[in-house]
């Protein structure tokens, strides 16, 4: 159906009234309106004017409810008015008004068609030569009357497409550390970013300095007694008679 549609506007057997977009949260109301605004003055019983707002065109009124596998329930209510008769001083203009209400369950980015909003106008139009056509019994042999009907359809194509979580002040996965399994879901640990990461792979627990300073004791325990850097800031004859007493007791 949707192919069909574009082939007739392609061929400019049907016209396209408006393509837009609408954003509306799950379970809030969005109402599109493209038409007129027509002005009417009313007097109430007091005698006191007031103007009054008629809308004329296409409106449609939208309402989601998002369910949890991926699917959409739309609540809608189009509507198409147009004016037969314009207003005059003391009578409201007529209005000729389609409308439909329709609730439609579908998945994400599957469009949705609502059809049958038809309209059957009779249009008569008289052409006539000047002068001759208004002569009284013979005027009908100079003017031609025909009389055209004429079915007006509109068609809402309306496709929903869910907007993720993944805007604006929002963290999504590209704040996300890799070591967390997107398999499972599971974090192994959090990224804490007042806590640096240690050295060599360990996690963020530790904090570097402490992980160097484990390994300078380390190799200070397993090294020779002149390796210690305290042994430097001893006199040099205090080291000689240290040593000296040394291998004597050897």
């Amino acid at each position: 159906l949707i192919f069909t549609i574009n082939n007739l506007v392609t061929q400019n057997k049907s016209k396209l009234l408006a393509n837009p977009r609408l954003a509306v949260r799950d379970g809030e109301t969005a109402k599109m309106n493209i038409g007129d605004k027509i002005p009417f003055q009313v007097v109430n019983a007091q005698g006191v004017p007031s103007v009054i707002i008629i809308e004329a065109g296409v409106q449609l009124e939208v309402t989601p409810h998002i369910g949890t596998d991926g699917f959409v329930t739309l609540k809608m209510h189009p509507e198409v008015s147009s004016i037969k008769t314009p207003p005059s001083p003391g009578v409201p203009p007529t209005i000729a008004t389609r409308e439909a209400d329709s609730s439609v369950t579908v998945k994400d980015g599957t469009p949705i068609v609502l059809a049958g909003l038809i309209q059957k106008n009779e249009i008569e139009t008289t052409v006539k030569v000047p002068l001759l056509g208004d002569i009284p019994i013979l005027g009908w042999l100079f003017r031609n009357t025909s009389n055209d009907k004429i079915d007006n359809e509109v068609i809402f194509v309306i496709t929903p497409h869910i907007r993720p979580h993944g805007c604006a002040g929002h963290r999504g996965p590209a704040a996300v550390r890799s070591d967390e399994d997107p398999a499972h879901g599971s974090r192994l640990h959090a990224l804490d970013p007042g806590l640096p990461e240690g050295r060599g792979g360990q996690p963020p627990g530790r904090r570097g300095p402490l992980l160097a300073r484990g390994r300078l004791l380390g190799s200070l325990a397993a090294a020779p007694e002149h390796a210690d850097p305290l042994w430097g800031r001893v006199p040099r004859q205090i080291r000689r008679r240290a040593r000296a007493r040394g291998e004597n007791r050897r």
